[in-house]
């Protein structure tokens, strides 16, 4: 029998249990059904999200590229002022607000209150650089740092307001999450009822997404600012894959290689961005070594899209996938910037100033060729002044000017330029002419040139000019002191013509014989006083013979001490010889006696006065004449000395006057005294005549003037020396002569000679003339007289055969006595004719040459001795002849 299961459950249990059944299943269905759907909800949110951030990082690159290019403008505008970089400037200024703008706007954050506030600080900054807009463009080193702290601020503020931006979104993505974080619990719920299989699925899906997202931001913080600092890098930047294919390049590649946008490089080889030259090169040179280092780094040259090629520094690296990294750099305006500075080195090098350049802190860093051989220092020499104080090349004195005079300038206006001696290392010292400029890095830069040449032809200039106006105005007082003399000769003539008639008339015991006798005296004296003016103008010839000055200066000597005073001592000394000259011994006497006078006067009676006359002969030379005096050739006899005056120090002065020839002997007199001494500006016209510092009742100004004159006349030459105080030195030098002295000389004739025969006197100065005559007729003559010239050729056509002889002045305004004589001999060959003239007879030498007629010349005033001895003797040579 089989027994049978009762089932004992009840129904309502089996129904319940049926009904949770079917609840858990169609709760299990629906969570399956909401995991299904979750699941590519939240995959949908996370590309999302991604692209939002990546949205949110595009933009805030696009931003910062922006205010890079803002930041490249600024630099162009102000510091290189290159273009019409203001309109780009704006441009710049505007394209980032809009950029900026759009950025928060398509990021939702526009309106939240950091980010206003960090937008208005950007935009004042921005604002505040305008203040360069009334600065120096290219602006001073000061200004350009103070730009590049301005735009460091600028950048710091737009990167607080993207980090600030940034920030937003994550606010935003973390709202989001919450959101998302309910449905979450919601899932969790009906897990939990439908199973806890479903449930930790379910936690575990969630918890790969979510680590997930954490992968994600954290790749995108880290490669976000990398790929901004590589895209707003100026090298440019490139990556190859294995087969060397471009699979980025940045936007300064993209620029350097004259491509519009990255998106035309890519793909291509790497190669493609270099000629076949460089190919072959990159070949041969630059992979082998990669191969082995695993990067590389030299100079290239890179080809542009338009074929033309430029510089450019390249650094490969090797990746572990076989690809490379290019990083590129374009120095085209390095390579021009070091070929410009090579051609300006080099000019420095060859210029021909000094060129030297020290730091701010006064240390010399650079100095040129021509500074080294201004200075006279050889290379090693020149590494000892390196690094020191530029002023250690100049001496103490130097030091000292630099610190008065050069630096108070530099500091004040920044420049400095002038003259200074400078000592080179030889000891040589020589005249630079220098110019000292400040630069803006606070060192200098100084310049120097060698113009001692020319301050040298400046002085010879200057002195030449001096001595040829000194010469003018000497050779214009000798004409006019000649022209005095003359006139002065004409009134003498009447003077003592008519004291000797009177004395010859009077009875000599009778008072107005005395009287007329010290009337012909004073004339003598005056007739003494107008030779030695002529002797200053050298009109004055007198007979020159071998004279020994060592007898003249002890005649001189014995003249003098008779009257010298009781307080002065004369020395006199020689070198033992003759010194044998060919000159007009009156002459000689009387310049070494004016000399001697003056030096007697300057001494005043001083205590201890001595006056040192002292002669020797001396072969002219450098060694015993000033070089400013010597000459190979002696100027023509007519020429005016040349004069020139050089002060030596404070108190000592030279004059100088004349040449003395080189190599030739010369016989040199100094009179000397201890004095007061003459000072540059007495000095100056101590030759002139008339001209005298001594009281009137004690000097003419005539002594000096006559020396001067009898020196000239005589080729000789002077220099007079003082100092203030201690006393002067005249030193004469005289041509040294072979001739012998005979120590005999003719006696003067000075009997009166009568005669007979007619003579026609011929003087437009009636007194002249008048004088004459009576002389001619006390003489036993029968004379007539006419005032010119025209009226002696008429009076002679009128009566040819009447006169005997003519005797004619030689200054007359119409026509001359030589054109005179001409006419004369013309009509009346035999005629003699005999000169009168207040000048000499030197002066008529080529008159006498031409025409035979004329037989001799006197000199006015006359004197009535010689003047019957010419007559007489012209009268028996012409009824001779």
């Amino acid at each position: 029998m089989t027994a049978r299961v009762v089932n004992t459950v009840p129904l309502w249990q089996r129904t319940a249990e049926s009904a949770l059944i079917i609840f858990v299943v169609i709760i299990f269905c629906l969570s399956a059904w909401q995991l299904l759907t979750q699941v590519p909800r939240e995959r949908s949110y996370l590309e999302a999200a991604y692209k939002v951030q990546e949205a949110g990082r595009q933009a805030r690159m696009l931003v910062r590229q922006s205010a890079v290019d803002h930041e490249l403008v600024l630099f162009s505008h102000y510091l290189g002022n290159l273009g019409d970089t203001k309109k780009d400037l704006a441009k710049e200024e505007t394209y980032f607000f809009t950029v900026l703008d759009a950025a928060l706007t398509e990021q939702g954050v526009v309106g939240a209150p950091e980010i206003q506030k960090g937008r208005e600080t950007v935009r004042q900054l921005m604002l505040g650089m305008h203040k360069y807009d009334n600065r120096q463009h290219p602006l001073t080193p000061a200004d350009a740092q103070a730009l590049i702290d301005d735009v460091a601020a600028y950048r710091h503020a737009v990167r607080m307001m993207l980090d600030d931006v940034r920030e937003q979104q994550l606010i935003a993505a973390r709202e989001a999450k919450g959101v998302d974080s309910r449905i979450t619990i919601s899932l969790i719920m009906s897990m939990m009822i439908s199973g806890l299989g479903v449930i930790v699925i379910l936690l575990a899906k969630l918890q790969m997404l979510e680590n997930l997202n954490k992968d994600r931001r954290k790749l995108n913080a880290l490669l976000e600012p990398r790929m901004a600092a590589i895209e707003s890098a100026l090298d440019g930047v490139a990556i190859t894959d294995a087969q060397g294919r471009l699979m980025y390049v940045n936007k300064a590649l993209t620029h350097y290689h004259g491509y519009a946008a990255p998106e035309m490089l890519t793909h291509l080889h790497w190669k493609s961005l270099y000629d076949e030259e460089q190919q072959k090169w990159f070949e041969e040179e630059v992979m082998p070594n990669l191969s082995h280092d695993g990067q590389w780094r030299g100079h290239c040259k890179g080809l542009r899209l338009d074929g033309t090629t430029f510089h450019q520094d390249c650094a490969i690296t090797a990746l572990d996938d076989g690809g490379y990294v290019f990083v590129v750099r374009d120095y085209t305006e390095l390579i021009d910037s070091i070929m410009l500075s090579n051609r300006r080195l080099a000019a420095i090098e060859a210029a021909g100033d000094g060129i030297g350049i020290m730091d701010r802190d006064g240390k010399l860093t650079y100095v040129n060729n021509a500074l080294r051989e201004l200075h006279g220092l050889d290379d090693e020499e020149v590494k000892d002044y390196i690094g020191q104080d530029w002023w250690k090349v100049y001496t103490q004195k130097g030091r000292e000017d630099i610190n008065k005079y050069i630096l108070p300038a530099l500091r004040t206006e920044g420049y400095w330029h002038g003259e200074a001696p400078i000592l080179r290392n030889d000891g040589q010292i020589i005249t630079a002419e220098l110019s000292l400029t400040a630069l803006p890095d606070g060192g200098l830069i100084g310049t120097a040139r060698d113009i001692s040449a020319r301050k040298r032809a400046e002085k010879e200039k200057e002195d030449l000019q001096r001595q040829f106006y000194q010469a003018q105005k000497m050779e214009a007082i000798g004409r006019m002191a000649g022209g005095i003399a003359h006139d002065f000769n004409n009134i003498l003539s009447s003077i003592l013509g008519y004291a000797e008639f009177l004395i010859e008339d009077l009875d000599k015991s009778s008072p107005q014989n005395g009287f007329a006798r010290q009337i012909y005296n004073g004339g003598t004296q005056a007739r003494k006083l107008v030779d030695q003016i002529l002797a200053f103008s050298r009109r004055r010839e007198g007979g020159v013979a071998p004279l020994s000055m060592t007898d003249s200066i002890r005649n001189t000597a014995d003249m003098l001490k008779p009257v010298m005073p009781a307080s002065v001592r004369l020395t006199v000394f020689s070198d033992g010889g003759d010194n044998i000259i060919r000159a007009n011994a009156t002459q000689v006497s009387q310049a070494l006696m004016n000399l001697c006078v003056n030096a007697i006067d300057a001494m005043d009676d001083r205590l201890g006065a001595e006056l040192r006359i002292e002669s020797e002969s001396i072969l002219a030379g450098d060694d015993t004449v000033s070089a400013a005096m010597l000459a190979n050739d002696l100027p023509r006899p007519d020429g005016e000395p040349a004069l020139l005056i050089e002060q030596e120090d404070d108190d000592t002065c030279v004059l100088m006057s004349g040449t003395v020839q080189r190599n030739r002997h010369y016989v040199c007199v100094s009179v000397a005294d201890n004095g007061s001494g003459i000072d540059h500006d007495v000095m100056e016209h101590i030759f002139e005549p008339f001209f005298t510092t001594k009281a009137i009742d004690r000097g003419t100004g005539l002594g000096l003037a006559a020396v001067h004159g009898i020196v000239a006349g005589h080729r000789g030459a002077m220099t007079v020396r003082s100092r203030l105080g201690e006393g002067t030195v005249f030193t004469l030098y005289f041509p040294q002569s072979d001739d012998e002295i005979d120590g005999v000389e003719g006696d003067r004739v000075s009997s009166v000679v009568g005669g007979k025969g007619r003579i026609l006197v011929v003087d437009d100065q009636f007194d002249v003339a008048a004088i004459a005559c009576e002389m001619l007729a006390r003489l036993g003559y029968h004379a007539d007289n006419v005032d010119s010239a025209g009226a002696a050729i008429d009076r002679l056509r009128e009566n040819p055969g009447h006169y005997d002889l003519i005797l004619t002045d030689y200054s007359m305004p119409e026509m001359s006595g030589a054109e005179l004589a001409g006419i004369v001999r013309e009509d009346f060959p035999e005629m003699p004719i005999v000169i009168m003239t207040g000048y000499g007879r030197k002066k008529l030498e080529k008159e006498i040459r031409e025409n035979p007629s004329i037989i001799t010349v006197i000199r006015k005033p006359l004197d009535r001795v010689i003047l019957s001895q010419v007559i007489s003797a012209a009268i028996r040579q012409s009824q001779a002849a």
